[in-house]
């Protein structure tokens, strides 16, 4: 993905083109939400994933996609965490020895 700082374009090809450019490639920058809003304004948000997505689209006047912003109303079913050396064991515990 490119990111194009604000400062360094003319704004109306901000508004016009570019984010339309980058909202057809082929990852979505809302799913960077966070680092497209620092690419375009230098800020970093201290704000979690879905209030960055509404950051980005209100600063770019572009909607994020539907199946992006439904996460949120989507019950969490994969939470475990693990270190990287304790994978292999975490595999082995829930699909061979289950």
């Amino acid at each position: 993905m490119v990111i194009v700082k604000k400062h360094e374009m003319e704004e109306k090809v901000f508004e016009n083109d570019l984010f339309n450019r980058l909202e057809n490639d082929a990852a979505s920058p809302y799913k960077f939400a966070g680092d497209v809003y620092y690419g375009l304004t230098g800020d970093r948000l201290d704000k979690d994933a879905f209030e960055t997505m509404d950051a980005l689209a209100a600063y770019t006047g572009t909607a994020a996609p539907e199946a992006l912003t439904n996460l949120k109303n989507l019950d969490e079913i994969h939470t475990g965490v693990c270190d990287p050396g304790e994978m292999e064991q975490r595999l082995r515990e829930r699909f061979v020895n289950a």
